[in-house]
């Protein structure tokens, strides 16, 4: 009785199983990892995603500088976030293997850049820094020099109007670089949507000018106590902006206005309740932009090095998709629906194999839609998965003998099904003369040859006594 129970309780784990994977069967998992804040907390936000379903409970490894920290899973929604109390390079493994996947690993950079402030007297320079490594590199007319810092500063002495502190990158930090000079530091942003406001700052070195006159075209402001200057343009078109300060040199650069802001946001129109859709967020030419802020519903997550971000449908109904990146902001509608009131009308998909191969030859198996076009689409044989190539194409090899039902199936299609069937090599045999069947035949001719002598004796014999 208890080896029927047990029996009954694994073919229900198993069955379980089956259905869990094959919720999955048509995409590809994808591990998303983008590092942010939140409230000024450095965050690390990770998602586990199988095209647009979340995929939970997956087994999440956190590293820091390769050294493991962290092992926990994903929520009920594939998502998980990391307070990155302490800067490094963190790398996130997760392990797909629950669903017949392997594992993907992503990073995260949470080093910070050091800050260095510059104080000058003359020709004596006071160099702060916030920096751990203790030692600053100076390229002072092409020439390199190192200073240690004693308690995060340094003094350095020159004649001449500009040069470079440098601050090499540690394990938890990142490259910095500052040019002083006694030339005038302008501070401003390069290109601004018509109307909003232009805030230019001067600085001599780190320190504020005052009464610096700023011209913007036509118009002319002078710089407060904080070296700020606010200006608004109506018409877009190209500017020129002009600084001035008596003992300094002319700073001149150029403002672009805009009629909207020069981002690209690309993300679906609508999408289904409880999936997860993917935006992205590019500059004008295409460049991918990072660490873009994005907040929809109750989530806020920042892109990835590759402009991406992925987000979750929690509520049905039209929503503002908010964009921030510098001091842009881009509005965007898209429509959260249900299932049952969005019927989506499928389309056809045709699958091209060959009626019978032999034992040992390859398949080929072309996918296509209904105009005839190859498609990119999963291939299912004999419980195994297959991706075709953009032209609907793939091989496969080393199939035993019988008769397969081949499954493409691909996302807004109907699933396509094909029979094929595999023979086997047929092998001519030729049977040796068995030495049996000889030894027999010439044991029935000794007989008949024995019995035919005796014969003739006993006739022989009856001649004589007769």
């Amino acid at each position: 009785m208890r080896v029927r129970k047990g029996l009954v309780l694994f073919i229900c784990i198993l069955v379980l199983l089956q259905s869990y994977s094959q919720t999955f069967e048509n995409c590809r998992p994808t591990l998303f990892a983008s590092s942010g804040t939140i409230e000024d907390k450095p965050i690390i936000f990770i998602k586990t995603i199988c095209g647009n379903k979340a995929i939970p409970d997956v087994p999440l490894v956190v590293y820091r500088n390769s050294e493991k920290i962290l092992k926990v899973k994903s929520d009920s929604r594939g998502n998980y976030q990391y307070i990155a109390e302490v800067p490094g390079v963190y790398s996130i493994v997760a392990d797909f293997s629950s669903i017949g996947f392997g594992k993907t690993e992503r990073e995260a950079d949470m080093r910070y850049e050091p800050q260095i402030v510059v104080v000058r007297a003359g020709n004596l320079y006071e160099i702060c820094t916030d920096s751990n490594s203790g030692v600053i590199y100076i390229e002072d007319n092409n020439t390199g020099k190192m200073l240690r810092l004693e308690n995060k500063c340094a003094f350095y002495k020159t004649q001449s109007e500009e040069f470079k502190i440098k601050i090499k990158a540690t394990e938890t930090e990142k490259e910095a670089t500052y040019i002083a000079s006694k030339l005038l530091r302008v501070d401003y942003p390069k290109v601004v949507i018509k109307g909003k406001a232009i805030v230019i700052k001067v600085y001599e070195n780190s320190k504020p000018i005052n009464k610096a006159l700023v011209e913007l075209g036509s118009k002319r402001k002078y710089t407060s106590d904080k070296g700020v200057a606010v200006f608004r343009v109506y018409k877009p078109g190209a500017y020129k902006i002009v600084v001035k300060k008596e003992g300094y040199k002319t700073f001149e650069g150029n403002i672009e206005i805009v009629n909207e802001a020069p981002i690209k946001v690309f993300l679906p129109e609508k999408v289904e309740l409880g999936s997860v859709f993917k935006v992205e967020v590019k500059n004008v030419d295409g460049s991918a932009i990072k660490n873009a802020l994005i907040r929809f519903q109750d989530q806020e997550i920042f892109t990835n090095y590759y402009g991406e971000a992925y987000l979750d449908a929690k509520k049905a109904g039209t929503f503002t998709l908010r964009i921030n990146y510098n001091e842009f902001e881009v509005n965007k509608e898209i429509i959260v629906y249900t299932k049952s009131k969005e019927k989506v009308k499928e389309r056809k998909l045709n699958i091209s194999v060959p009626e019978k191969i032999m034992e040992n030859a390859p398949l080929a198996i072309t996918v296509s839609d209904e105009s005839g076009k190859g498609v990119r689409a999963f291939v299912e044989i004999n419980g195994k998965l297959f991706e075709t190539d953009e032209s609907g194409k793939v091989t496969i090899v080393e199939l035993e003998p019988g008769t397969y039902v081949i499954k493409a199936t691909k996302e807004g299609y109907k699933e396509a099904y094909a029979t094929v069937k595999i023979e086997k090599i047929q092998n001519v045999v030729y049977e040796p003369i068995v030495p049996n069947r000889i030894l027999f035949i010439m044991l029935i001719i000794s007989l008949s040859t024995l019995s035919y002598g005796a014969y003739r004796m006993f006739q022989k014999w009856r001649l004589r006594h007769s």
